[in-house]
């Protein structure tokens, strides 16, 4: 029997797929975010660590901020999210190897991040009393906005890195293991040499994503780790990962300042499967 002209009106649109992270870190110019920004990244990266070559100061890193929400603002007319429960876009993200959960906190508070990212060893062991803080001050913002005020306290969400081998199985601890009942916002997977910018196998990663992706909040996770314009695609393809991270990849030939075409290049071709899909 034909099907009336009318019912294909009446079907669901299709599911779209859910839009492509991604994150532009080891920002070090304000100048650099507008760039990353207008390009379209969802998340700004500056390194809280001093001992790295690309280290920012809590000052720096908000004008940073400030810069990279301008462009946005200036490009669409509103800044729009795609996480869920952060209103500003794109976020900031500030890095951390070595600092107590109290030093995050602060330095969080005084460059008014939207994200902290644990990558080493020490930051790492800080989720369980970050996510308890990060908790309390939620609590405390939905309190103060019920009874008309508004909340002094400073909320951020929290990136978890996860250190892996070339056949996908964590060399580092895992949020599973270092906390039993909150879990962090995303998770960023690195491989064998974290924050080196060097290239790594990702496909043992096929196997072991599932396991991993469940330990984050959003259920989402951001591949990071050699990536550049030339290979982004291939990942996004064979991973089909939440989101891609990139630093030394799109950077100009002094390996701090952003090149800009390099970033437009980049954001391209990470979500150009999502656009085909």
């Amino acid at each position: 029997m034909a099907i009336a002209s009318s019912s294909s009106s009446s079907r669901p649109p299709p599911l779209q797929p859910q839009p492509l992270l991604v994150k532009v870190c080891g920002v070090t110019h304000p100048d650099d975010a507008a760039v990353a920004s207008a390009a379209g990244a969802d998340l700004i990266g500056v390194i809280m660590w001093p001992k790295a070559k690309r280290a920012v100061t809590a000052a720096l890193a908000k004008e940073i901020g400030e810069a990279a929400r301008k462009a946005a603002a200036g490009k669409e007319g509103e800044t729009k999210n795609p996480l869920r429960g952060r209103s500003r876009s794109p976020s900031l993200v500030g890095v951390f190897v070595d600092e107590s959960a109290e030093e995050i906190a602060k330095l969080a508070a005084e460059a008014d991040l939207d994200f902290v990212q644990l990558h080493g060893d020490r930051a790492r062991e800080a989720l369980p009393e970050l996510l308890a803080m990060t908790k309390k001050k939620t609590k405390s913002k939905e309190e103060e906005q019920g009874q008309g005020s508004g909340s002094s306290s400073h909320s951020f969400g929290v990136i978890f890195v996860i250190t892996v081998g070339n056949d996908g199985v964590p060399k580092s601890k895992t949020p599973a293991q270092l906390c039993q009942t909150d879990k962090p916002a995303l998770l960023l997977v690195d491989g064998p040499a974290p924050g080196s910018g060097e290239a790594w196998d990702w496909r043992g990663l096929v196997e072991e994503k599932a396991a991993l992706v469940s330990q984050a909040e959003q259920e989402s996770w951001l591949l990071a780790g050699g990536l550049h314009p030339g290979n982004v695609e291939g990942a996004v393809e064979a991973l089909a990962p939440g989101g891609v991270d990139v630093s030394s990849g799109v950077c100009g030939e002094d390996g701090l300042r952003k090149d800009e075409g390099r970033v437009a290049a980049f954001v391209a071709a990470a979500r150009r499967k999502r656009k085909e899909s």
